[in-house]
């Protein structure tokens, strides 16, 4: 798998159900691991249990997601919303949204900035290794 064969052509015309969610993180995760560590993990690719695997190198990795509970139910009422049948039913994903700090719209939604120094310290390393 090639960076760009499934993170930077990825598009997607709503919210990802939870499933999808949790595929988009661990090819992510693979793509990052791939680029920033080729020597060590060139060979890795996606499986189950454990997520990533290099069965020569011996390497099972287990991509977790350790976002704050606020950003998960943001997350969960934006795809009920997006699949929402009645004004109703969208109002009080929207309600439930706001509560936990979001925003949305018909198209996007927000989260509450949760974003440390280190995190962005360490995304612009990886892109800027280049």
């Amino acid at each position: 798998m090639f960076f760009s064969e499934k993170i930077i052509d990825f598009v997607c015309s709503t919210s990802l159900p939870p499933e999808e969610i949790k595929t988009y993180r661990e090819y992510l995760a693979l793509a990052v691991l791939k680029y920033s560590f080729p020597e060590k993990f060139s060979r890795l690719h996606k499986a189950e249990a454990p997520d990533l695997q290099d069965i020569d190198g011996g390497i099972g990795i287990e991509v977790t997601y350790g976002g704050s509970p606020c950003d998960e139910s943001i997350s969960g009422e934006s795809y009920k919303y997006s699949h929402a049948k009645t004004e109703s039913d969208r109002e009080r994903c929207l309600n439930n949204i706001r509560r936990n700090g979001g925003d949305r719209d018909y198209y996007t939604v927000s989260y509450p900035p949760t974003t440390s120094k280190d995190d962005i310290a360490y995304v612009k390393t990886v892109f800027q290794k280049n």
